[in-house]
């Protein structure tokens, strides 16, 4: 008897939430999350990645023909709305591109471009208990891979200090890229 009401008591305790209070994070849009440029670069190095924000990718790389795309969710866990600072390469600060030695860029016709100016600070303000899907992408057509070295795609999320999320992904066939 004892025995069958602990097991019941179990199932009961394993099948609660975690925490009553928890709640869980909702999918926003873009449109959703105000941003603004910002000039103001001393309050950019000052920022710093709020306490219950961070950024984690979703899968991994999906091949479509000529293009690599990698998705991740910027996440606001708090109560509260959350100003956030990012680099603004790539969508939102969410990059993709040949590790280094992999491939060269290939070049472009017409004439030069003159060096890119560097854009202003990004700050996104995310709603609270809310996450936002990013997704980077890149065109294999438009670098020329070395033979013999790994087809490897470095990511990062381009917080605008540290901590960094970043990684080394690799392509899962060598038949998509030239």
């Amino acid at each position: 008897m004892l025995s069958s009401t602990w097991g019941i008591a179990a199932a009961v305790l394993a099948a609660a939430p975690a925490s009553p209070r928890e709640v869980p994070l909702r999918t926003v849009e873009r449109s959703e999350v105000a941003a603004r440029s910002s000039s103001d670069m001393a309050a950019a190095i000052a920022s710093r990645v709020p306490d219950g924000v961070s950024f984690q990718l979703e899968g991994g790389l999906r091949v479509e023909a000529d293009r690599v795309r990698l998705q991740g969710w910027l996440q606001n866990a708090t109560a509260t709305a959350q100003d956030v600072t990012v680099f603004p390469a790539g969508p939102d600060g969410f990059v993709l591109q040949p590790a280094a030695g992999a491939a060269t860029k290939r070049p472009v016709a017409g004439p030069p471009m003159p060096p890119p100016v560097p854009p202003p600070p990004l700050v996104l303000t995310l709603p609270p208990k809310s996450r936002l899907r990013i997704e980077a992408m890149l065109s294999l057509a438009d670098w020329d891979w070395k033979p013999g070295a790994p087809r490897s795609l470095d990511w990062s999320f381009l917080f605008w200090n540290e901590p960094r999320p970043h990684g080394t992904l690799t392509l899962p066939s060598a038949s998509v890229y030239r």
